[in-house]
């Protein structure tokens, strides 16, 4: 049986849809935690590679990363995904 790839779309509500099906399997790390006053829990930062807007991959980590942060400071125990990495042209 041959798989789909639909969940690898460039568009950005294609992996916010799967990211939250997948979030939701992640709230039981709550019960894990030894402190129910600090519950365990995920904090997740997504960055889409789209090949018609080519970038390095510090900078795909880089909106990754400022996504997570932007998901603390929201309070935690969720997920952002990235804006679309900006066309840049060089200048030769």
């Amino acid at each position: 049986m041959r798989r789909s790839n639909a969940w690898m779309s460039t568009s950005l509500s294609c992996p916010a849809t799967f990211t939250r099906a997948q979030y939701a399997s992640l709230r039981r790390l709550a019960a894990l935690s030894g402190d129910a006053a600090r519950p365990l829990g995920v904090s997740l930062g997504l960055a889409v590679h789209d090949p018609a807007r080519p970038e390095t991959p510090d900078s795909l980590l880089a909106r990754a990363d400022g996504a997570m942060y932007r998901v603390k400071q929201r309070g935690k125990g969720s997920f952002a995904v990235a804006a679309r990495a900006v066309a840049t042209e060089t200048v030769a």
